[in-house]
């Protein structure tokens, strides 16, 4: 049974790991961050799903799916 989960995506940027994209259920809620390479604003998406198993799931599938598009736009936010 999951109760709580964080999925996140690191890529290396500049000699450092940074976050990319992140899965969570802080602030009560399931949402997609999107976090800013410079660490200014983070962008939440507001997630639907059944149970939390399911979420977790298909949070590491999609990241799996679109890594590269989330490293494109993550890359694209550093310029």
């Amino acid at each position: 049974m999951v109760i709580d989960f964080v999925v996140q995506y690191e890529a290396v940027s500049k000699d450092q790991w940074r976050p990319v994209v992140r899965y969570d259920l802080a602030h009560g809620y399931l949402h997609r961050d999107r976090p800013d390479p410079r660490g200014d604003l983070t962008t939440k998406e507001a997630m639907p799903y059944g149970t939390l198993a399911a979420a977790m799931t298909e949070a590491i599938r999609e990241i799996k799916v679109n890594w590269p598009e989330y490293r494109r736009g993550f890359e694209e936010r550093l310029r």
